[in-house]
């Protein structure tokens, strides 16, 4: 019964609004963060030691941006983004993707190579501030 109450507080937050607690950009007067998802999910099967058996990995993202101009240009760039984490990932091996310490490699060397494409095509104004995996599925057969 103590969850239930712990529950309806809960909601009741949400509902008022207290989901900005989580937090905010720097420079952005809506206290809010500017976040883009650039799904649909990544679906791709990924290198093995074992050729014979197939990996497959599911993989959500989205990207903290600063600026709600950000939001645009990544929308704008979408398909380019996509493109390159699609080839990053599928680029990777098992003990890469199985690991925490291997994700997290991967995580930097995708906003490293997200903020590359963004600074190409739109010059030093863009800039990815982080890079979030929000589901991140293997399946190994």
């Amino acid at each position: 019964m103590v969850w239930q109450g712990w529950m309806r507080r809960m909601l009741m937050l949400c509902a008022l609004g207290a989901g900005s607690m989580f937090g905010y950009a720097e420079g952005d007067s809506s206290g809010t963060v500017p976040y883009v998802d650039i799904g649909p999910s990544f679906i791709t099967n990924f290198d093995t030691a074992d050729t014979a058996a197939s990996h497959y990995v599911k993989v959500d993202v989205a990207l903290r941006v600063d600026t709600p101009d950000m939001i645009d240009i990544v929308k704008y760039h979408k398909d380019a983004l996509r493109n390159y984490l699609l080839l990053l990932l599928s680029a990777q091996d098992e003990a890469t993707m199985s690991s925490v310490p291997g994700r997290e490699n991967l995580r930097k060397k995708a906003l490293h190579g997200l903020n590359a494409i963004l600074q190409h095509e739109e010059g030093n104004k863009a800039h990815i501030r982080d890079i979030y995996f929000t589901n991140f599925v293997l399946q190994q057969s």
